[in-house]
């Protein structure tokens, strides 16, 4: 169940991921926001539109007119570098650190299933409480039945 809601998560695929109760609702509005951001972002050109200088040029006035090349030269100049990757590797280590754990957390979790289940079928084999007689129930607790002895005989019972 944790690697489904994981990677429903992590895939955006959000079946598996439906949270109940109050947090239904914050989810809701959290999924509005991301699907209204994502609406966004598809329609958002990779490159920005070419500025039309000749166009800026022809619909100035003389004064400004003569100011547009400039401007032009300036804006060729212009170059803003991408910014670096600096966060993907810790964020993949991150990445499969935590897998790791969930791994194991999995694991653990389905050993303590296998657990629970073989107690679950050790009671339910048990016979009901009420159909045994006392020295049945206490034949396979040894130190109970030392308990309740050594209580009988010291008179210490109610």
């Amino acid at each position: 169940m944790l690697t489904t809601l994981f990677l429903a998560a992590r895939d955006s695929d959000r079946v598996g991921l439906v949270p109940a109760g109050a947090a239904r609702s914050s989810f809701n509005n959290l999924r509005g926001s991301f699907n209204t951001l994502e609406s966004k972002l598809a329609t958002t050109p990779a490159e920005p539109a070419a500025i039309d200088f000749a166009g800026y040029s022809s619909t100035l006035k003389s004064s400004f007119s003569s100011k547009v090349p400039a401007m032009q030269a300036e804006f060729s100049k212009l170059s803003i570098p991408f910014p670096a990757d600096t966060v993907s590797s810790t964020i993949d280590a991150n990445e499969k650190t935590t897998l790791a754990e969930v791994a194991t957390l999995i694991a653990a979790s389905e050993a303590r299933v296998i657990q629970l289940t073989k107690e679950l079928a050790s009671l339910e084999a048990e016979t009901d409480i009420s159909e045994i007689t006392t020295s049945e129930f206490l034949a396979d607790k040894p130190e109970l039945k030392a308990q309740y002895e050594k209580e009988i005989a010291e008179g210490n019972y109610v």
